[in-house]
């Protein structure tokens, strides 16, 4: 039993969408908690759903050089 459970959370489940529309209507539906993606998509999905916030973002390209990653 993970640590989440035994707190009483449900366990994470990862989906994967094959397009960026299709994670919007999800993020709507309220069916998504949690989205990771590059940069440019998660600034659309954030202007798109108006309900979302990016929460964090690292470089998935290594530390000196720019290929980000940002969290939703």
């Amino acid at each position: 039993m993970e640590r989440g459970e035994r707190a009483g959370r449900k366990p994470a489940k990862a989906m994967l969408y094959q397009a960026q529309s299709d994670l919007c209507l999800a993020m709507r539906a309220k069916g998504v908690d949690l989205s990771l993606g590059s940069n440019p998509s998660v600034g659309y999905a954030v202007a798109d759903a108006g309900e979302t916030k990016v929460v964090g973002a690292c470089s998935g390209a290594g530390h000196d050089r720019q290929g980000w990653i940002a969290g939703t």
